[in-house]
């Protein structure tokens, strides 16, 4: 076991733990906007009452509730775009049924309109997350294993515009929550640690899930992502290698989950248990290093970034001294994530410690052996 700028780096177990600094780049739509996975886009255009989800899952299809044909508009924010009448006792029911069970961070967009600038209501109820527009403001509640966040964005007018509005929000579940309003962020907060979103299961558009607060306005357009949860390890085996890397991966990995069966043999409940430890310090860790200090931020998400454009481009000796030069400067800055209770936790567990003993050694991908040890070195 390595650490790499406090990244754990079991480079004899997970491979793709080495790009967690990358999952710490909390962009919402830009050079890294490819991690967004969407899992939902209703545009209510069509047959009034049937709402198809456009999603490439198409797993989001939804249900009218109270709502008549004469509350399907043709017309919404353009012309054929179609669009919903919300109000009393009027919403649509979503079931997911494909991607909603790992969100870890969640990214939103609807375009409204609302009636009056003192109306609003709500836009999206799910399980783990509330959209909507109140009291001259654009407002997130998210559920966490810990308890509920709330934010709000507020107008610099006080009132919501009474015209077709795209209002969006990026939770990354990490440290940065922002709101949006045809664009313009009209909240962003980055200094409080942030954690995973619950699974949602039930999602509601244009009211709670029970008909209550109603959005007092009409719908055009309704898009959800996640946090592709595929995006670090596609990441990990995007970038140029000689022929036979590629199967030494797939033979490492089939060791690597015999391992783990047999630890499984010897404690059933390790495997789990090593998969929770490690998602706990790397979400606290990047957590942290995001909101230390405004410059120990900037400092992630631009290693994050030229990490990611190293690797896909092949150039793995290029990568260690961003690594190296992370800790040291993170150093120097006063954090120490290897002094986190998180890392100690994992690093002083039993389950850890026998994997790390039983699992295969990775020697013939030299690049990738040579990157992390040339940042462990420096």
């Amino acid at each position: 076991m390595t650490s790499v700028n406090n990244c754990v780096c079991p480079v004899r177990s997970t491979p793709s733990a080495v790009n967690c600094v990358v999952a710490g780049d909390a962009n919402h739509g830009g050079p890294m906007s490819d991690q967004w996975e969407l899992i939902l886009h209703h545009t209510y255009a069509g047959t009034p009452g049937v709402i198809f989800d456009h999603s490439p899952g198409r797993g989001s299809h939804g249900v009218a509730v109270g709502l008549s044909d004469s509350n399907f508009h043709t017309d919404g924010a353009a012309a054929g775009s179609g669009a919903v009448s919300f109000g009393r006792g009027k919403r649509i029911r979503v079931t997911p049924t494909k991607g909603w069970t790992t969100l870890r961070g969640i990214r939103g967009e609807v375009i409204c309109r609302p009636n009056r600038a003192d109306s609003g209501g709500r836009l999206i109820h799910a399980d783990s997350f509330k959209f909507h527009m109140v009291g001259g403001s654009v407002g997130l509640d998210i559920r966490t294993g810990t308890g509920f966040s709330r934010f709000f964005g507020e107008y610099p007018s006080g009132v919501l515009p009474v015209q077709w509005t795209k209002v969006g929000f990026v939770y990354d579940g990490i440290a940065t929550c922002v709101i949006t309003s045809d664009g313009v962020p009209l909240r962003t907060s980055t200094d409080v640690p942030l954690h995973q979103v619950s699974p949602a299961a039930n999602v509601t558009i244009g009211s709670e899930s029970e008909a209550d607060n109603p959005f007092d306005g009409q719908i055009d357009d309704v898009k959800i992502w996640r946090l592709d949860p595929h995006f670090i390890n596609n990441q990990f085996t995007g970038r140029p290698v000689p022929p036979d890397v590629p199967g030494c991966w797939v033979s490492w990995g089939r060791k690597f989950r015999d391992a783990l069966d047999d630890l499984a043999k010897e404690n059933s409940e390790c495997p789990a248990h090593i998969v929770k430890l490690v998602n706990e310090l790397v979400t606290v860790a990047t957590a942290k290093a995001l909101t230390h200090s405004e410059s120990s931020r900037l400092r992630w998400l631009g290693a994050a970034r030229q990490y990611q454009d190293y690797w896909q481009a092949g150039n793995l000796e290029s990568i260690s001294p961003i690594l190296a030069g992370l800790e040291s400067d993170s150093r120097a800055d006063g954090l120490d994530l290897t002094a986190l209770p998180e890392y100690q936790r994992l690093i002083n567990d039993p389950c850890w410690k026998r994997l790390l003993e039983t699992a295969p050694l990775m020697d013939c991908d030299v690049q990738f052996i040579d990157m992390l040890r040339g940042a462990v070195e420096a």
